[in-house]
């Protein structure tokens, strides 16, 4: 993105309180930071400023720290210093002190782990977003806070709470009461007391992200996520649908031992909440109620080919395709015997090329693309993690053979403008299949402003007691 300083300049100087502002690029650790100095005879409030700026200037315009000065360094030809500027430390913000506690200091180590910046720069009243954090960044500080802490924080909560005083009390209050229970167990939003339990399988990323704006929206309830536990590994893994399942009814199990259960899951999701179901009846345990949000079901006599198992001979053979790869395994490197190795050293090569994102574009097929995070967001490890993911994910789609589900309530979702079909589904199971449709796309129904209507179905489903006055039922066969 082209970053216009004179604009954001600009756009400060409108503001009733400032007389006058320049905005600098700082850098610090190798990342970038865009730093506001104002002039004011009042003194202003940085938050209600950045909201004030996010209202005229795209997200990336704005800066993730403001001073006010009582004046501006000007050079003999009286212009603004920058260079004055840019050797300045930028320190604390006004009104913010060091880490006070343990578990703020703790979190300000894992805020300059995630964001890269100096933790000098974190404060009590430092704000995760302003300070660099976005929606990616938050799921990825959920999941350290998990490998640092031992303790499972909603992801709401980092929205929430968004200055390290305010996180920091909630980390407390959760190590009090003990509800981290189990890794890639997360609990994205958190309802009361004896609110009724909700989980959310995921997406083909393997991720939970693409639920955020669906449950922060699912009020009264506990909104549980199931994230993969792939993508604590480099290398893509051989899979099945009926294994992940039952990995993933432990995990259940251990927030809520007995059933029935409401699960939820979009896209892959969908797949591997129904077999979640089908193993649940094998165990006699019945009446649950299911969700399938537009996930694309085998159609009976429909020829698929399942993916080869991966193997170190066919990952060489798909990275040699690719001349940016070519180098992996070359003389007097370390041999490469295993494939997490081969991967490790895919890794060091993206590294070391300074890939841009259209380089890496290239080599994802579309269907990979499609499901992958925001690449530019994120680091080659992490790229390569989501990419092995969504491959064994959908090895492990191109093998399952759909199990029959007999008592279980099911209710399937579907945009308008996905070119889905269920009809795989309803001729090989005993169940009822209630199915509804909401306008959209299988992205921008669980994404603002759609995702109000699919809350709103969702309400309906769960507060029913039956599915007949909401759908429209399908016939067998």
């Amino acid at each position: 993105f082209r970053i216009e300083l004179g604009e954001i300049e600009y756009q400060l100087n409108r503001h009733p309180n400032i007389s006058n502002s320049v905005v600098v690029v700082h850098e610090s650790s190798g990342d970038k930071f865009l730093v506001a100095y104002l002039i004011s005879f009042e003194k202003i409030d940085q938050e209600n400023l950045r909201q004030y700026l996010l209202t005229l200037l795209p997200s990336y315009m704005i800066p993730q720290f403001y001073f006010q000065l009582d004046q501006l360094p000007l050079t003999a030809n009286g212009k603004v210093d920058k260079n004055i500027l840019l050797k300045m430390e930028l320190g604390l913000q006004e009104n913010s002190k060091p880490p006070q506690t343990f578990t703020e200091s703790k979190l300000a180590n894992i805020w300059s782990e995630v964001l890269k910046i100096d933790k000098t720069h974190i404060g009590t009243k430092s704000n995760f977003f302003s300070i660099g954090g976005h929606s990616l960044k938050a799921t990825l500080l959920v999941d350290r806070i998990y490998n640092s802490m031992g303790v499972s924080i909603p992801l709401a909560e980092i929205f929430n709470s968004q200055t390290l005083s305010r996180l920091a009390m909630v980390v407390d209050q959760l190590v009090e009461r003990d509800l981290s229970r189990t890794q890639d167990l997360i609990l994205i939003s958190e309802g009361r007391a004896n609110d009724e339990n909700i989980f959310f399988i995921h997406d083909g990323s393997g991720d939970i992200q693409g639920y955020t704006d669906l449950a922060s929206r699912m009020k009264n309830l506990n909104c549980w996520g199931i994230k993969s536990e792939m993508l604590r590994s480099i290398e893509p893994q051989n899979r099945k649908i009926e294994d992940l399942a039952i990995d993933y009814i432990h995990k259940m199990k251990a927030v809520q031992p007995k059933g029935p259960y409401k699960i939820l899951g979009w896209s892959t999701g969908g797949l591997i909440a129904f077999e979640m179901a089908s193993q649940l009846e094998k165990l006699d345990e019945c009446g649950n109620k299911l969700i399938i949000i537009d996930s694309a079901f085998p159609v009976r006599d429909q020829q698929t080919i399942p993916i080869d198992p991966f193997s170190l001979e066919g990952e060489r053979t798909l990275l040699s395709k690719f001349s940016i790869f070519q180098m992996v395994g070359e003389k007097g490197e370390k041999p490469i015997d295993n494939i997490n190795t081969l991967w490790s050293r895919v890794v060091s090569i993206l590294k070391e090329s300074k890939s841009t994102y259209q380089d890496i574009k290239k080599i994802i097929p579309p269907d990979i693309f499609s499901v992958m995070p925001n690449i530019t967001q994120i680091e080659p490890y992490d790229f390569v993690v989501y990419l092995n993911t969504i491959r064994s994910l959908q090895h492990a789609v191109s093998t399952y053979q759909i199990n029959d589900v007999q008592s279980s309530e099911l209710n399937y979702i579907k945009a308008t403008e996905t070119p889905f079909s269920i009809g795989g589904l309803k001729e090989r199971i005993t169940s009822d299949i209630y199915l509804y449709e909401i306008d959209g796309n299988h992205f921008s129904i669980v994404k603002s402003p759609r995702v109000e209507c699919l809350v709103e179905l969702l309400y309906e489903l769960l507060t029913s007691k039956s599915s007949c006055d909401l759908g429209y039922e399908l016939g067998k066969g």
